[in-house]
């Protein structure tokens, strides 16, 4: 997709990223969580919100879902036949999604060996 968009990424361009974007879900292979595990602690929804609030993703950005990146920060929930949305919870637990601001590393970790 990078040389469809006229850009093109180099092999250690996804390092540089990986330094500008804090560590903040524990799920495997990083951690022993599982995906139920990071369900029950809050999802992408979570991770998109966290993100957004530093300043790390772009808001504004349109999605295949025709709403901008922001709207994906928000819960589904079910209240009878009606699907809504709402602000997503904080973290249900933080030993497998932490806040960015208390992140489990302040870069993803990632590293050319």
């Amino acid at each position: 997709m990078p040389p469809a968009a006229s850009n093109a990424f180099t092999s250690a361009e996804p390092l540089v990223y990986t330094r500008a974007v804090p560590l903040i879900a524990r799920v495997y292979p990083n951690g022993s969580a599982d995906v139920n595990a990071f369900e029950a602690a809050g999802r992408m929804p979570y991770v998109i919100r966290e993100l957004l609030g530093e300043g790390l993703l772009h808001g504004d950005i349109m999605t295949i879902g025709g709403e901008d990146l922001s709207a994906y920060a928000k819960t589904a929930v079910v209240e009878g036949d009606t699907l809504g949305w709402r602000d997503t919870p904080d973290s249900g637990d933080e030993t497998i999604l932490r806040p960015a601001t208390a992140p489990f590393s302040p870069d993803g970790g990632m590293r050319i060996l």
